[in-house]
Parts: C-alpha cells; sequence; structure tokens
C-alpha cells in the first residue's frame, strides 16, 4: 500500500501512462480534495515538470490529449469551472489539481500560493472574449547608421546591409549576424524589439552573442574598435559575450556600468521597473554607479537604484527564464511585476482597480494565449482580470 507522497506518484504514475482505472482516477481526485495533501501533490508534479522539461517533452501534442481525457474522465470542462457554496471549495482542490496536471502537460506549471484560502471556482468568462495569442513573428526593427531602416520579419534571408568592412546578414533562423573587421570611424546601428515581438537574437562582430526581450532596445557599434567594447541597452537582455581579456565588455544604461570580459549574464532595465537588476550566470561583472561599486560571482544578482545591493544565491532560472520560453516568478513576485512581464509580450495595456495586492509563484509556457495565462493566474486566487480589446483589468479576489 502506497502512502503520503509515494501514493501520489503511484497514482499519478499510472494516469500519466493511461493505466489508471477509473476507481484510481476517482481516488486520485478524492485525495486532491484532502486540502492538507496539496503540498504532496505539488511538489510531485513540479517534480514531474523539471523531468519533462529536461527531457524536452513537455511540448509534445499527446499531453493536451491526456488532460482532456481526464476532465472527461472528471466529468467537468477545462475552460469554465462552476460549483455550488456548498460542494466548491472540496471540488476546486480537485479540479484545481486536474487543471494543474493538464497545465504541466502542456508547458506551465503554477504554484497554488494561497492553497488555504476559500476560493472562487468559477474563472471569468470576460477573459476568453477577444483573445491574444502569444507573438508569432519577430517585428524587431533595424536602424543602419545612416537612418535607414529594415523590419527583420519581412527582410529577406541574407545580406541585409554593407556598412564600412562589415556585411549585416540575417541567418536562416532569422537571427542578425555582424561579420567583419572595423575600418574607419565608429558607426552605430540599433535594434528595437517593441511590445509584442518575439525574442530578436543578434551576434556582434566579436562574436558576442545576445538575445532582446520584448520591449528593448539595443545600440552598439558596428565593429567595436579602440580598447573597449560597448553597448547601450533599455529594456531586458541576456548576453553571452566574446572572452577578450584585452578589451573589456561594458554595458550601459544611463549612469550604471557592467563590465565584464567574457560571462554570461541577464541584464533587466526596464523604463518602468524600480531598479535595474543585473543576475550573473558565469563569470565575474563589475557593476559602477556613481561612486559605488559591486562584484558578482556567479548565481547573484544585483539590484541597481539610488545604490547597489546584492543578492547571494538567486534563482537564475528565473531570470532567464524569458529565453527558454516561459515565464517564471519566484514565490516574492508581486501582481505588478508579474503583469509588467504580461504587458510587455502580449502588447496590452494594464489597468488596476482598487489597490491590487498580493503575490504569485509558479511557470507558465510564453507560447500560450494570454486568457489561458490569465486563467492560470486566477487560480491562485489573488486576483482576477477583465479584458477589453487590448486592455487588461486586474482587481482583487
Amino acid at each position: 500500500m502506497y502512502m503520503g507522497t509515494h501514493k501520489w506518484q503511484y497514482l499519478i504514475d499510472k494516469y500519466l501512462a493511461n493505466t489508471i482505472s477509473r476507481e484510481e482516477l476517482t481516488e486520485l481526485l478524492n485525495m486532491a480534495g484532502e486540502q492538507e495533501d496539496y503540498a504532496k501533490l505539488t511538489a510531485v508534479l513540479k517534480s514531474y515538470w523539471e523531468t519533462l522539461k529536461d527531457e524536452g517533452q513537455h511540448m509534445q501534442p499527446d499531453w493536451d490529449a491526456k488532460f482532456a481525457a481526464m476532465m472527461k474522465e472528471a466529468g467537468t470542462e477545462r475552460s469554465v469551472v462552476t460549483m455550488t457554496k456548498t460542494n466548491r471549495t472540496n471540488w476546486f482542490y480537485r479540479i484545481s489539481a486536474a487543471i494543474i496536471i493538464g497545465a504541466v502537460a502542456i508547458g506551465g506549471y503554477l504554484m497554488l500560493s494561497q492553497p488555504g484560502k476559500k476560493q472562487p471556482a468559477t474563472i471569468s468568462a470576460q477573459i476568453i472574449k477577444k483573445d491574444i495569442p502569444a507573438p508569432a513573428s519577430n517585428n524587431a526593427v533595424l536602424t543602419l547608421a545612416n537612418g535607414k531602416t529594415i523590419l527583420l520579419d519581412s527582410a529577406s534571408n541574407g545580406s541585409l546591409a554593407v556598412q564600412g568592412n562589415i556585411d549585416v546578414v540575417k541567418s536562416a533562423d532569422g537571427q542578425l549576424v555582424y561579420n567583419g573587421k572595423a575600418n574607419g570611424e565608429m558607426q552605430y546601428n540599433i535594434l528595437t524589439v517593441p511590445k509584442g515581438s518575439k525574442v530578436a537574437g543578434i551576434t556582434l562582430a566579436d562574436g558576442t552573442k545576445l538575445w532582446l526581450n520584448a520591449g528593448s532596445s539595443l545600440k552598439y557599434p558596428v565593429a567595436f574598435s579602440g580598447n573597449e567594447r560597448k553597448v547601450d541597452i533599455t529594456g531586458e537582455a541576456y548576453f553571452e559575450v566574446a572572452h577578450n581579456a584585452a578589451i573589456p565588455f561594458k554595458v550601459q544604461k544611463d549612469s550604471m556600468l557592467v563590465t565584464v570580459l567574457g560571462t554570461h549574464f541577464n541584464v533587466n532595465a526596464y523604463e518602468d521597473e524600480a531598479n535595474i537588476k543585473v543576475t550573473l550566470l558565469e563569470g565575474t561583472v563589475k557593476i559602477n554607479k556613481g561612486k559605488a561599486v559591486g562584484l558578482l560571482k556567479p548565481g547573484q544578482q544585483a539590484s541597481i537604484g539610488k545604490d547597489i545591493k546584492t543578492f547571494k544565491e538567486v534563482d537564475t532560472d528565473e531570470a532567464v527564464a524569458w529565453i527558454n520560453g516561459k515565464f517564471q516568478f519566484g514565490e516574492a513576485a508581486d501582481i505588478t511585476s508579474v503583469m509588467k512581464q504580461i504587458s510587455r509580450w502580449y502588447d496590452v495595456d494594464i489597468e488596476y482597480q482598487g489597490t491590487v495586492a498580493g503575490h504569485i509563484g509558479g511557470t507558465i509556457s510564453r507560447t500560450e494565449n494570454v486568457s489561458q495565462v490569465l486563467k492560470m493566474l486566477e487560480m491562485t486566487g489573488v486576483v482576477t482580470f477583465k479584458m477589453n480589446d487590448k486592455k487588461i483589468v486586474v482587481m482583487n479576489k
């Protein structure tokens, strides 16, 4: 006889293997209805998600069929859940468990941050009247040194422009690549990635690779010369800097300067964020802000406002989740920071009704339509939403 977490493991193993009986399925849902066991369920599901992520299986299409079959067996629907007041609490936890299993299957895992709270079981129908899909194209705009602009998505693969000795190429996978060496005066290009665009990638002339998130821009030399390599950023970018001990690489945002020799790091410097965040994955970086100086080691993060604060042993996966096609919210993520990410990715406006407070933790695929993301967030019992064209109204539960 399996007990505790082992029982969860046993039943979910059988479900995912399509060998679960109707009696065992009923037992699984009954267990999900026992609030005190909910932490054990989420621990097992999170373990499954991590395994699927590592194996690259979380995008396989048959997971949707598995989820649909479970919802049919459970006697409910995936999109809208309604219950009477007398039985909704117990059944909400059962159905929440089923939804989380489905979320694991389709690429999203969301922790319920307040499992002890009585949560409405009806997911707002308002949010599915006019859905907004995840970005399907790269709407990045390249501005050349002479002021000419090129929309990358509509440009053909191959050479886009020649600037001095540098050939600007659009690769087969839609990335920008700069080939050649500096000759003559410095020329600058600007790559702008608007809200509602897919992530844009670029390889600079020195071999440094970087990716820009939606709502970001990068100003950089066509080719580096002299004794430094420096770029200017607005928004968010992930860097894999080509090592050159003689010529440091610098990333600037207003008065903040990050200096590296060769390393992997993420910079979040959106204008609407209170502080700039630099998260280091590999190597070492030095950060300057006025007279303040900070040094980061792998696994650390700096928060730069009026001064520099360093945090040790942060979740680097959370900082670079956007590169891997995910929203990932740490347990301390407040509603406003979550909604800022959604606003940039789906190019929607956010409005708050009253004072909205609370924290949400979890992971959701960025390939989902916005309605599915909002439904998962509503499951936390912290907030609810309404949509009006491209505006999302956020309200406390």
